[in-house]
């Protein structure tokens, strides 16, 4: 089983065995590895005779522990990437003219906004594995048609995209994220995004400098490409990021609420299709449409992810 969003917080093995757990009530205690990760993560508890048995805590409570969890860490996360910009900042300032002085190995000049989108049109179409890059309106984005470059048909490569909450909001950026979602990207957008970037299965990336689009610089060197992709990362992660496409305008039809709220209490297909008067083959179907509006692998994910969103 997968946690989605939660990934970072708990196995798959301890997921599995807490979800056992719920409809059991209990269990014999068996010093499993599983065990100990679910009783430092708050989630289960002994009890019984001679603390013998592993006892968990509710769905609802299980969940608040571990977003309260995943919050502390995404705090730190967010600290340490403002630390790491002010780092990147730092060095470009640092660098030398573009009509004079040496760059730094593994680091090169793109003088002028044809040339870099060029570049990008270039490295867009080169990733294998794992292609990370930035967007903002603020920085000039001709003369791509907008930065109208999308993942290559029949690509293997993963494609993520961040978008700052003013390109979203255009006409033209809707038009773009929406044909780069149909392309096979996965798109997020958050409220600012400090600057352009296409990050090519680590081995490449190309950063602009200026908004006008008169330099950028395109990246070679291991612990510079490191420093942009945990910056990334972060992001990516980041609560204030949104995964799109959100669900109705955010809502949730209300006979999928009613049966995620069933979900989240822990009730079987066959409880839940009994209280919203449904036969349980209608409950599974609305659930797998719930798990896809929510972009989560697992029942456990899709009530943390609804509970992120409001939904219960």
């Amino acid at each position: 089983m997968d946690l989605g969003e939660l990934g970072a917080e708990l196995s798959p093995q301890a997921e599995l065995l807490y979800e056992q757990l719920l409809p059991a009530g209990e269990v014999p205690a068996q010093d499993r590895p599983e065990e100990a990760e679910l009783i430092a993560a708050g989630l289960v508890y002994y009890g019984g005779e001679s603390d013998g048995l592993l006892r968990p805590v509710s769905r609802r409570h299980g969940m608040q522990v571990l977003l309260d969890r995943q919050h502390g860490r995404l705090v730190e996360e967010q600290i340490r990437m403002a630390g790491n910009w002010r780092r990147l900042t730092a060095l470009l300032a640092t660098l030398p003219d573009t009509h004079g002085g040496e760059f730094p190995a593994g680091v090169e000049p793109v003088l002028t906004l044809p040339e870099a989108a060029t570049k990008a049109a270039e490295l867009y179409g080169s990733a294998s594995v794992l292609l990370r890059a930035t967007f903002t309106a603020t920085y000039q984005n001709q003369p791509t048609e907008r930065r109208a470059i999308l993942p290559p048909e029949g690509s293997t490569a993963e494609f993520r995209g961040i978008y700052d909450t003013e390109f979203a909001s255009a006409d033209w950026g809707a038009q773009i994220i929406s044909a780069s979602m149909g392309a096979g990207e996965q798109v997020r957008v958050r409220p600012t995004v400090p600057t352009k970037m296409i990050h090519v299965d680590d081995r490449i990336a190309l950063v602009a400098v200026r908004s006008d689009g008169g330099q950028a610089l395109l990246v070679k060197a291991p612990d510079l490409l490191k420093l942009l992709a945990e910056w990334f990362d972060v992001m990516w992660r980041d609560p204030a990021t949104s995964q799109l496409p959100e669900v109705n305008g955010g809502e949730l039809t209300p006979i999928r609420r009613k049966v995620l709220r069933q979900l989240a209490l822990g009730r079987s297909d066959k409880q839940i299709a009994h209280d919203c008067g449904i036969t349980a083959r209608t409950v599974g179907r609305h659930i797998a449409a719930i798990l896809a509006d929510l972009g989560v692998d697992s029942r456990f994910a899709a009530g943390a992810a609804a509970s992120r969103r409001g939904w219960v």
